[in-house]
């Protein structure tokens, strides 16, 4: 076990494997697996990222020729991709060793949960058998180390900060439809017109009461005084402000 590459993490990690086999049985799907394994890492206190892009390049020119997302990477060391199928294929052993000689992981997981017995085949690529320019490039992995944390790292693909995006954009239009400030002022103006008219027509019939007829034309007027005396000629029943809205 001395001579192991990474064996203390590899025992670590496979003990998740089998944690998570002995709770759950075979053939479930792929992604309760996942999920359960996520918990399971962080239950083990394994930092991990899931689904994070891996840059494979060039083994003639180093030249980048596109992406791999695996289902994790463990501690920026090991990854991990899980299958559930009736049994691992040497397709799907011969692919992930092509993966880990165009990248600078060196070891990886292959686990299939789809049968009785659970199945973990492991592959290793040293970065000594692979071109100089994929070792030193500093793009290709640990880039982000710093922002590593305990359970899914929050890092987005273009496609799901789109839709992010777009989540965001319908909740800010439903919120200018429901909470339109505008339209709140608007029916807070309402509401004082409402109450002036209510005002005002209390004033007439109190007038009304009083004269027995409601004020003529040129009774109505803006000048204070004058409007004072109209409206307490037989009795002050009116105060300041009521005849200040008038």
């Amino acid at each position: 076990m001395s001579k192991l590459l990474e064996a203390d993490l590899s025992y670590k990690i496979r003990g998740c494997f089998y944690s998570v086999f002995n709770k759950y049985g075979p053939g479930l799907k792929e992604i309760i697996y996942q999920n359960a394994l996520e918990e399971e890492f962080n239950k083990q206190k394994v930092k991990f990222y899931s689904q994070k892009r891996i840059n494979i390049y060039s083994l003639d020119s180093g030249k980048l020729l596109g992406t791999y997302i695996p289902d994790f990477i463990v501690e920026e060391k090991i990854i991990v991709e899980l299958k559930v199928n009736s049994y691992l294929t040497q397709i799907d052993i011969n692919q992930q060793r092509s993966y880990l000689r165009a990248n600078m992981y060196e070891i990886a997981y292959l686990v299939n949960f789809g049968i009785n017995k659970l199945e973990i085949k492991r592959s290793i690529y040293t970065n000594d058998r692979k071109p100089f320019y994929i070792r030193v490039n500093p793009s290709s992995v640990r880039e982000n180390s710093s922002s590593l944390i305990r359970g899914n790292l929050c890092s987005f693909t273009l496609m799901e900060l789109l839709i992010i995006i777009g989540l965001i954009a319908i909740l800010a239009v439903a919120s200018i439809v429901l909470f339109n400030p505008m339209k709140q002022i608007g029916k807070a103006n309402d509401t004082k017109r409402k109450k002036d008219f209510d005002l005002l027509q209390k004033t007439f019939e109190d007038f009304y009461n009083d004269k027995s007829c409601y004020p003529k034309p040129e009774e109505i007027c803006y000048d204070y005084d004058k409007l004072i005396n109209i409206c307490t000629k037989n009795g002050s029943w009116i105060n300041k402000n009521v005849t200040s809205q008038v």
